[in-house]
């Protein structure tokens, strides 16, 4: 069995959306609580972009420093890309379009079924989840007793 370190998995990602060809990954981590559960249970579908389509609310893949890291991007300005996990309270991360691999368009949540990312449900999720930043920390508490993460 071959085990890939996350630059060898990666250098193929990249390949694969420079193809034009979707990929399929499995999400970890708590960055995007509640938006994903981050336990592993769900996947992404990532898609190639162009830095022309990148606008607030999309979800993208992006490397940052020596990780690999989905975020939403909340702001775009002079070129820069402002990026937040769902999850955060306030830090955001500031990403060059050259450094995002791709666009999640896609979840397939646990049980299979699959949500696209971009309807104006999401859209509105989005933009109320942000606004409502300064009182997120409890709201997180919340959710993650309520949904058992």
């Amino acid at each position: 069995m071959k085990t890939l370190t996350p630059d060898t998995l990666f250098d193929s990602v990249r390949q694969l959306l420079a193809e034009g060809r979707h990929v399929v990954l499995q999400v970890e981590g708590r960055s995007m609580r509640p938006y994903f559960r981050g336990d592993g249970s769900e996947q992404v579908v990532v898609s190639p972009v162009s830095s022309d389509s990148l606008q607030p609310g999309n979800i993208i893949l992006f490397a940052y420093g020596n990780q690999y890291l989905f975020h939403r991007i909340v702001q775009k300005k002079a070129g820069i890309l402002y990026v937040q996990g769902d999850g955060n309270c306030f830090g955001t991360e500031t990403v060059a379009p050259r450094e995002v691999l791709g666009i999640v368009h896609a979840v397939i949540r646990r049980g299979g079924k699959t949500v696209p990312t971009r309807t104006l449900w999401t859209g509105l999720y989005w933009r109320l989840w942000y606004r409502l930043r300064p009182g997120r920390k409890y709201l997180l508490r919340v959710c993650n007793r309520l949904l058992n993460y």
